[in-house]
């Protein structure tokens, strides 16, 4: 697929419903994926794989693999990921290897980016982590965690937050709030998978994507 999609306005009175469960038989083609060279996207009722390619890092200038919507105007995103090994059980335990959530500027000569992932991190233990890159320029930092989690990212006006919690618990942990109005109104959102490996042995499925209009509650 091509690295960036022409954005279509949506209509706010006709916005498509943005959630899914993925419990449908085939992917919803309102998915697409960023380079997907990077990245393989496996598909089962119930939950979506993203496996990330070596080296297929979200870091300053380099991208890894997103599996995306165009989403305008101010959202509530959430998800429940696990991010795991590819090859046998267990979370994975080499340094950068973490799924989760982005929101993304399309296009342009630099990256402009904000995300919220678990995994295994540049720390050397399970973490959650968030990264804010402006101009190709990355800031992050990360909290040790387990490799399963809710994740939530929001955006109100030129703000944007990320949160999260346990899986079934109802408080959310608010992690980290960026102001970012350099973005655009309408941003690439969607789940990411990525490693600093030259042989990573990660994946991260997620059970669902959840949208709501308007920014964290």
């Amino acid at each position: 697929m091509p690295d960036d999609r022409i954005i279509v306005e949506p209509d706010a009175k006709l916005a498509p419903a943005f959630s899914d469960d993925f419990e449908a038989a085939t992917l919803d083609p309102r998915w697409m994926v960023l380079d997907a060279t990077n990245v393989d996207a496996v598909y089962q009722g119930g939950q979506l794989t993203l496996i990330p390619h070596a080296n297929a890092l979200w870091y300053n200038g380099s991208r890894g693999g997103l599996v995306y919507q165009f989403i305008p105007g101010d959202f509530t995103v959430s998800t429940t990921v696990h991010v795991h090994k590819h090859t046998t059980a267990g979370p994975p335990d080499q340094p950068i290897e973490l799924g989760g959530l982005m929101a993304r500027a399309q296009g342009g000569a630099s990256e402009n980016y904000a995300l919220i992932v678990v995994g295994f991190g540049e720390q050397g233990h399970l973490a959650v982590e968030h990264k804010s890159t402006t101009d190709s320029t990355s800031v992050f930092d990360e909290s040790p965690y387990t490799a399963d989690a809710e994740l939530r990212l929001c955006r109100n006006g030129a703000t944007i937050e990320v949160g999260y919690r346990a899986i079934g618990a109802q408080t959310w942990t608010d992690f980290m709030t960026w102001s970012r109005p350099d973005f655009p109104n309408t941003l690439e959102v969607g789940m990411i998978a990525y490693d600093g490996e030259s042989n990573p042995d990660v994946a991260a499925s997620f059970d669902q994507f959840t949208y709501a209009s308007g920014g964290c509650p």
